[in-house]
């Protein structure tokens, strides 16, 4: 903005968006930040009359990605884009943006498209806000994804190599391992079960899930009561450490796992499905919404299912990942006859 009467040098000023922006100014340089929260042009159709008479005016829009109603910071991108791979001289476009189809959780994808992290951002605080986020809202703040290029389901494992898996009629034999897990906001939990089955597969299973936790404590020490199993897993540092006080009153030897184990039990799920494909499940919809809608955070030098920031209700996926673990590390230890836990 040049100086007005009375003053000696330039100066800066904020106006708010509208036709009449900037109206009876003579600007140098004009921002328009946050571009993605314009519907319309009307912003720049005021400013643009401001620097028409000077000899090197610049326009600068400036903005993470938008929503579907950007139409004003969609169409710039697009012209960016284009006028990038041509030989235009009177734009410059910068753009930091992930590579669609990275994976969200993944600090190598933040390190790819934040030239701020590391100086004036650390990994940790994008960490948190990973955590705090809807995914949606994470992508598009941090990762400049627009809709269409935020996944929405099956990030961590592929529809196909879940559903290959299911078997209405796997059905474990003992030993097995109950785990309990409640979802942040304690509106629901879920009871899975693990072990092997008679042909050397591994079975994993929702036994229950339903809103609340009070039920929870009463139906697992019913559970151990009827199948003696060698292994209760709760984690202590989530949400569901209530639950562990009440388990122990009763009598149940509850296993709790270190922040190295919680690493362990989740990627060895991941593995056991992906990779060695060793293990088969008993299709219920919870399970399979978890894990549709699954994502993961980093956890030490592994990583672990993502707790916040998801649109579904990750407690099932993480009760088999845990009674999955506790199976792993307890069975050798454990010999009982069978028993029947539904």
């Amino acid at each position: 903005m040049r100086p007005s009467a009375g003053t000696t040098g330039p100066c800066t000023g904020i106006t708010a968006p509208g036709e009449k922006s900037g109206h009876s100014e003579v600007l140098d340089l004009a921002v328009v930040d946050e571009a993605w929260a314009h519907e319309d042009a009307r912003l720049e159709q005021g400013l643009s009359p401001t620097m028409i008479t000077r000899p090197q005016p610049q326009l600068w829009v400036v903005s993470t990605a938008g929503t579907h109603r950007s139409v004003y910071l969609r169409g710039k991108v697009e012209r960016g884009r284009a006028a990038a791979a041509g030989s235009r001289r009177s734009v410059a476009y910068f753009e930091w943006a992930a590579p669609v189809g990275a994976d969200p959780a993944d600090p190598a994808t933040w390190r790819a498209c934040m030239p701020a992290l590391g100086h004036t951002v650390t990994e940790a605080r994008i960490a948190a806000e990973f955590e705090r986020l809807e995914l949606a809202d994470f992508c598009r703040a941090y990762l400049n994804w627009w809709p269409g290029e935020i996944p929405a389901d099956w990030l961590v494992i592929s529809e196909a190599d879940w559903h290959a898996l299911a078997d209405p009629l796997s059905a474990p034999v003992d030993p097995v391992a109950f785990a309990a897990d409640v979802t942040p906001d304690r509106a629901a939990t879920a009871i899975g079960v693990a072990g092997l089955r008679a042909d050397g597969l591994e079975h994993a299973e929702v036994v229950d899930h339903r809103p609340g936790t009070s039920w929870v404590a009463p139906r697992l020490v019913d559970l151990v009561g009827r199948w003696g199993p060698c292994a209760v897993v709760v984690d202590d540092t989530g949400p569901a450490g209530s639950l562990i006080a009440p388990l122990e009153a009763a009598g149940v030897e509850v296993v709790k796992p270190t922040t190295k184990a919680r690493a362990a039990a989740d990627s060895g799920f991941y593995d056991a499905v992906t990779d060695s494909r060793s293990l088969r499940y008993v299709p219920r919809p919870a399970l399979d919404a978890a894990v549709a809608g699954a994502a993961t955070r980093p956890l030490g030098d592994s990583w672990a299912w993502a707790r916040k920031g998801l649109s579904v209700d990750i407690c099932p996926l993480v009760a088999v990942s845990l009674a999955r673990w506790g199976h792993a590390t307890r069975a050798h230890l454990h010999n009982r006859g069978p028993g029947i836990y539904l």
